[in-house]
């Protein structure tokens, strides 16, 4: 998973930076602008906008981004569930 502040290869960095993100802000909201869907045989691909609101605590600032996403998705683990196999947030502008 490849985030704007850093890239995350296992669930103990996906943890680990989840709560980073809880603790750094509140009154979060996600939009979803766009979303396009891809299949082929292995994987699905799915692009996506989305408009992330936030409140810095430190500061208690608002924050208002476009985040432009690159999911790609398989069908790998247990009895065929899908999987995350890539995450990229390719775009994080500020729209305030």
């Amino acid at each position: 998973m490849q985030f704007p502040e850093r890239t995350i290869t296992n669930r103990e960095g996906f943890r680990a930076w989840y709560a980073e993100v809880g603790d750094a802000y509140s009154q979060q909201s996600h939009d979803i602008e766009r979303l396009e869907v891809r299949r082929s045989s292995t994987a699905t691909e799915v692009d996506v906008v989305v408009v992330w609101n936030a409140t810095r605590r430190a500061d208690l600032t608002s924050l208002l981004m476009r985040a432009t996403q690159t999911w790609t998705i398989g069908n790998t683990g247990p009895r065929g569930a899908p999987v995350i196999i890539e995450y990229i947030v390719k775009t994080l502008e500020n729209i305030a």
